[in-house]
């Protein structure tokens, strides 16, 4: 059971596990807020229901907006598991660089949740830095936050997606998804530890964006549109942005039919 929020920021918090420092920029009730959702409970969800949205995050809905225009993360460190676990979400930036990392996964079930801030779909890989010997983790990728732990349902089949399966990690690599394996459409993505006694360092996380393949640049759009409503101009490029999303490398084909759990994206489209 959660007993006690030892560290919340939503903001610009820097530093990992038990070395979180709040930033210049953060949202005085977070502590509060995260308190209120989490103690007393053996698990918690952040935010807490699906309705909670924003144009930029809904963790901005649910904090609000510490500094406006400023890329923010949300990072928390609770007690009172067993094992402790330590969460951190980050969101997406232009540079690719977060300074919540190397970020360090330390003992069984200890994780960190990616927001990428919008829908994307491809091959995951992880930078890694030192890692304990005969480590391993597990990756589940989802649209939504309520399917963060499980993975999404979207196999076909009659369960959850389930988790993917690293096997043994070595340190000061770089991890890559298995081509069948890549994922087409998800927002969030958890990497977890499932060993006891283990440290894994992540450096960095990068995505080959698969969608599109005919495109070396999928944003330099072949037409444009604009007019002057700037919902319909939304509607419009979300639009292309999801037939974009829908087309794929005929070699990445789903394959045919779904397991109960997991997925195998390696069949050739029209055989």
């Amino acid at each position: 059971t959660i007993s006690k929020v030892e560290f919340a920021s939503f903001g610009t918090p820097t530093g990992t596990c038990f070395k979180l420092q709040k930033g210049r920029c953060h949202a005085e009730n977070a502590t509060a807020v995260v308190k209120q959702l989490c103690v007393g409970k053996t698990s918690c969800v952040l935010p807490p229901k699906s309705s909670v949205v924003h144009k930029t995050s809904p963790l901005v809905r649910l904090f609000g907006d510490p500094c406006i225009g400023t890329v923010k993360h949300f990072a928390v460190r609770l007690s009172g598991c067993d094992p402790a676990h330590s969460t951190t979400v980050t969101a997406s930036s232009d540079n690719g660089t977060s300074p919540l990392f190397p970020i360090t996964l330390a003992g069984l079930g200890a994780s960190v949740v990616f927001d990428f801030g919008k829908n994307v779909g491809g091959i995951t890989m992880l930078d890694l830095g030192e890692v304990s010997a005969e480590a391993s983790a597990r990756l589940a990728w989802s649209e939504s936050t309520y399917y963060i732990s499980t993975g999404d349902n979207s196999n076909g089949g009659s369960g959850a997606d389930g988790s993917l399966a690293t096997g043994k990690l070595t340190g000061n690599t770089r991890w890559i998804t298995p081509t069948s394996k890549l994922r087409g459409g998800f927002r969030y993505l958890n990497v977890f530890a499932d060993q006891p006694g283990v440290a894994i360092t992540i450096n960095d996380i990068s995505l080959q964006f698969t969608p599109a393949p005919m495109y070396d640049n999928p944003s330099a759009y072949a037409n444009h549109f604009y007019c002057d409503d700037e919902l319909v101009n939304r509607v419009w490029y979300g639009a292309a942005y999801t037939v974009q999303m829908n087309t794929i490398d005929p070699h990445q084909g789903r394959v045919w039919g779904p397991p109960p759990s997991g997925w195998d994206n390696s069949a050739v489209c029209g055989e």
